[in-house]
């Protein structure tokens, strides 16, 4: 039986070789949270990892974009 929260189907990503693993888990990250309807409470549980590991990444990501944008 699977979670009702949980997306039934994920689309595939597609990941360049030679991306670094930094840039790969970013993706993943930003698709699972896409495919769970923008709920971290189903995107860390399908990912495996902790809520407020994924909030630590989100907001990596975010203060990332903020620096490329200054």
């Amino acid at each position: 039986m699977t979670d009702s929260r949980e997306p039934a189907a994920m689309r595939l990503v597609r990941i360049p070789v030679g991306s670094s693993l930094a840039e790969a888990e970013r993706e993943l990250i930003l698709a699972t949270l896409d495919e769970c309807g923008g709920n971290k409470s189903s995107a860390a549980k399908v990912l495996g990892i902790s809520l407020k590991t994924l909030y630590n990444r989100l907001h990596a990501y975010s203060a990332e974009a903020d620096r490329l944008r200054a």
